[in-house]
């Protein structure tokens, strides 16, 4: 029998199977912000396609303790997933802007125009 952890499919896997089904690439960043004694940690998203020559950049919702730092990139998928659904849906995507170029983790690609 399967381990449950295994079986239980997270926001991040989710988000990537949309992305993937999209043509979109999901690059995550973990943030500090370190406050009195201790340091709070979120993240955010850069959802982009280099075809496209969009990028949109999303925040986690909430600060989270060292030990629940996991819970920032759950947080910011699940944002940009149904940001996403939103989209497919016949909403426009709020704030998408067309790009020159962008960092996607350590490639940067450049979208000619």
């Amino acid at each position: 029998m399967a381990n449950t952890a295994e079986q239980k499919l997270t926001w991040q896997k989710a988000l990537q199977d949309v992305c993937n089904q999209e043509g979109l690439t999901p690059t995550y960043e973990l943030l500090s912000d370190r406050r009195g004694g201790r340091t709070a940690w979120s993240a955010k998203v850069i959802i982009g396609s280099r075809e496209m020559g969009i990028a949109q950049a999303l925040s986690a919702r909430f600060w989270y303790d060292g030990q629940y730092a996991q819970n920032a990139f759950e947080d910011v998928a699940e944002v940009a997933l149904n940001l996403l659904k939103k989209s497919k849906a016949g909403q426009t995507m709020q704030n998408v802007q067309p790009v020159q170029s962008i960092q996607f983790s350590d490639m940067q690609y450049t979208v000619s125009r």
